[in-house]
């Protein structure tokens, strides 16, 4: 019981670790310049000051090492790569030859393509990948792994990230709420078993970046029934049901049908990799040679 009190003692300092951080990162909007260097100094400063947190937890509190809470090698296995491109891929191949919409180029300037950079592609991909697995697929994973166990640990730690990804969130009805609920349990879920597969955040992490950023709901390629902020092409669905586009308006291609059919594939593929894994010896948390 104290070895489980003392694992979510450490989940809860994950939770603060995240709002502080977030908070940190906020005085990049005090400065007196551009709005796109204001994003990219709190970015900057978001995963600065994530690292900084984890680290001297990890090794002041926890008496550990980045590495044990999987910030090492390997970095990014090739058949994880492929999947990483593929997902967003086939998502937006779906929308583009199967549903009914306009595909419109949206002729940015260049201050839209500066901002859509350190927006969608530094922000929402690669800042937001990092400091997510790092947080909930790394620190919290392995903290859990001490109290419930590997099984135990990778529910646990999935169910902290939805549970903290939807308190930021507000929804209009019933409906919204659980098709949230779902999609981001999903893809926790999945990105878990990445790491477990991989025996590190890093494919976790090309994972959840390039899927943020290319699939529709980014501004590369912005899916949607309506258009609402700056992007490079557009598709503007004529269908508003909610099994293909989530919510209609809100940006939420990742709780329709199509993308939760892809990562639960995604997921799919772990297991099977996995138990081959298993037959020849590794374990999840172990680094490949």
């Amino acid at each position: 019981m104290q070895r489980k009190a003392k694992a979510l003692l450490h989940v809860a300092a994950v939770f603060l670790i995240h709002i502080f951080t977030v908070s940190f990162s906020r005085v990049a909007w005090r400065m007196d310049t551009s709005l796109v260097v204001k994003e990219l100094a709190g970015n900057c400063l978001n995963l600065w000051s994530v690292f900084t947190a984890v680290y001297l937890y990890t090794k002041y509190v926890m008496k550990i090492s980045l590495a044990d809470v999987y910030c090492r090698k390997p970095l990014f296995l090739r058949r994880w790569c492929i999947v990483a491109v593929l997902l967003p891929a086939a998502v937006d191949m779906f929308y583009l030859f199967c549903v009914k919409g306009t595909l419109a180029f949206e002729n940015p300037t260049l201050q839209d393509l500066a901002r859509i950079f350190v927006s969608n592609v530094f922000g929402q991909g690669i800042r937001a990948a990092v400091t997510e697995e790092l947080l909930y697929r790394g620190l919290a994973f392995h903290a859990l792994q001490t109290g419930f166990g590997k099984k135990g640990a990778a529910a646990a730690s999935v169910f902290t990230y939805t549970l903290i990804q939807c308190m930021a969130m507000s929804f209009l009805n019933v409906k919204d709420a659980l098709l949230t609920i779902l999609g981001t349990f999903l893809m926790g879920t999945v990105l878990t078993l990445v790491v477990c597969e991989s025996g590190s955040i890093w494919s976790a992490v090309l994972i959840h970046a390039l899927y943020s950023i290319f699939a529709g709901d980014g501004q590369i390629l912005h899916i949607d029934t309506n258009q609402s902020f700056p992007a490079i092409w557009t598709y503007t669905l004529e269908t508003d049901n909610w099994l293909l586009i989530g919510m209609p308006g809100m940006n939420t291609i990742y709780r329709a049908l199509p993308s939760m059919l892809g990562f639960l594939l995604t997921g799919v593929l772990a297991v099977c990799w996995m138990r081959k894994a298993g037959r020849t010896g590794a374990v999840c948390g172990r680094e490949r040679k």
